[in-house]
C-alpha cells in the first residue's frame, strides 16, 4: 500500500475485512515497524484515545482506569489484537464517537 500497489485481500478464497486497518497501518509499516506492533499501536489507540478525552473532560480517575483497561485485559487478548484481523479498525473508529458524546456530557466544558 506504501508503493500504491492495492492487492485484494484475499487468502485461499475467502473474504477478509475491509483495508481500513491496513490504510491506517499503512504509515506504521512506512516507519519500519514490525506488524504486530503497528497493530498493537492501532489496538491501544482507542483506549489513549478515549482516556485522553476523559483527562481532558476532567474526568481523572477515568482516564486512569481506560487507560489500565488494557494491562486487565486477558493475555489472549493482546495475542488477538497483535495479529492484524480488521475488527480493530472498528474500534478505532468507535472511539471517535465516544469521545464526541463524552465531550458532549461533559460538565467542565
Amino acid at each position: 500500500m506504501m508503493h500504491l500497489r492495492f492487492h485484494e485481500p484475499r487468502w485461499y478464497g475467502q473474504d477478509y475485512n475491509t483495508l481500513l486497518e491496513s490504510l491506517l497501518a499503512a504509515p506504521l509499516v512506512a516507519l519500519e515497524l514490525p506488524y504486530a506492533v503497528a497493530s498493537s499501536v492501532l489496538c491501544l489507540a482507542p483506549f489513549v484515545l478515549l482516556s485522553a478525552c476523559a483527562l481532558r473532560a476532567g474526568w481523572v480517575v477515568s482516564a486512569f482506569a481506560v487507560l489500565a483497561t488494557p494491562l486487565l485485559l486477558p493475555i489472549r487478548y493482546g495475542m488477538l489484537t497483535s495479529i492484524p484481523r480488521g475488527f480493530v479498525t472498528g474500534m478505532v473508529f468507535a472511539a471517535i464517537p465516544a469521545c464526541l458524546m463524552l465531550f458532549r456530557l461533559s460538565p467542565a466544558r
